[in-house]
């Protein structure tokens, strides 16, 4: 990759994750879905592609899942946020063709759950407990740039309770039948037992919220496994076996760390590289680079001057600040400059919202929504 480029950053970050997922997971009887896609490169390689040296070049490897590549490649699309709704339908189908031994596992950051699509697609999918689906949250704080909204925020007061045997517990059939039994006698006693019930209920889900704060994800109907350290190989198997035993939808929430084990992407501070050109791989510099400036440099320089002459501008971007040309334009007026995560279909019908309200908006990576 020192030579090709790619998605440097991304895939030091789910080493782990990737290889507990193949160890626990019989694929592609078992079928894996890469959320966008460009975290999938360790997947390839577990999976017998080993010409690395021709990744992103003409008749080489794609920077993306390729089912022309491999049988162990599902989706396509490399648009973010959507991997959820393939694996309710995929889910669904192994169901309805009797296939229930098979399972499907999401792989998803944390900045792709911004999207509104990953949670409509959460709330099919918990309606229906039967359905073995493991959805592993890759947690490293970023997309491309750091996950923002209120999200990020319950995430972030998720990351420091590890309640590991807790979690086995839980994810355990006969813990759900052991709760089952005691409502059902409890309600067949009447108004008394009734309310009895009611009040070990709720004092359940109050201890429940402290102890293991698996609340956002749990309040949909999902079991919720961790945060677990997503780089400790043992920690990672254990959960993803935990969820498979289960056998119904799970997420399991991993903390990871983008660029992790390589020092020049770890301090880099624009985006961990997240995506580099050829580099020299010691020092992580950029081995030739245009002298000339590029059209988004123009254009973050010009939309800047535009923006300090005119106060209703305002620069729309879904997790893409410094690619899309905006960093000036948000040093200079961080008010007027959104940054709505990967969140695309809110950001058209805001930027409607804005227009309608007096301001002219400049929204860049629509191609996504």
């Amino acid at each position: 990759m020192a030579v090709t480029g790619g998605h440097l950053g991304p895939n030091l970050g789910v080493v782990e994750l990737t290889l507990g997922i193949h160890r626990v997971f019989d694929s592609p009887h078992d079928n894996i879905l890469f959320d966008t896609g460009h975290q999938s490169y360790v997947h390839k390689l577990v999976t017998g592609r080993h010409n690395f040296e021709s990744l992103r070049q003409k008749g080489g490897l794609s920077g993306y899942p390729d089912r022309g590549e491999s049988v162990h490649d599902i989706i396509e699309s490399s648009h973010a946020s959507s991997s959820i709704s393939w694996a309710d339908g995929i889910s669904r189908a192994h169901k309805l063709n009797g296939q229930n031994d098979r399972y499907t596992v999401v792989l998803i950051g944390d900045g792709a759950l911004t999207g509104g699509m990953a949670w409509e697609a959460v709330n099919n999918i918990a309606a229906d407990r039967t359905r073995k689906v493991v959805i592993v949250v890759n947690d490293n704080g970023r997309s491309y740039a750091p996950t923002i909204g209120g999200f990020a925020n319950q995430l972030s007061a998720l990351k420091y309770n590890v309640q590991q045997q807790v979690d086995k517990m839980r994810l355990d059939r006969r813990y759900d039948r052991a709760l089952n039994a005691m409502r059902e006698k409890l309600q067949r006693g009447g108004s008394f037992g009734q309310m009895i019930y009611r009040g070990l209920h709720g004092m359940k889900a109050g201890i429940k919220d402290v102890v293991v704060p698996g609340g956002i994800f749990e309040d949909l109907g999902m079991k919720y496994v961790g945060p677990i350290d997503g780089h400790d190989q043992e920690a990672v198997e254990t959960a993803l076996s935990a969820a498979k035993n289960y056998g119904g939808p799970v997420i399991v929430h991993a903390i990871t760390e983008k660029g992790h084990g390589y020092a020049p992407a770890r301090a880099n501070e624009d985006d961990q590289f997240h995506a580099v050109g050829p580099i020299d791989p010691l020092t992580g510099k950029e081995v030739s680079k245009s002298t000339k400036e590029s059209w988004t440099s123009v254009f973050g320089r010009e939309i800047k001057q535009i923006a300090d002459e005119r106060e209703d501008i305002v620069g729309i971007t879904g997790a893409m600040l410094i690619p899309v040309g905006l960093r000036e334009f948000a040093q200079a007026h961080p008010e007027r400059v959104i940054d709505v995560g990967i969140a695309e279909q809110h950001a058209v019908a805001m930027s409607a919202g804005l227009a309608y309200g007096g301001c002219t908006r400049w929204w860049r990576f629509t191609r996504r929504s």
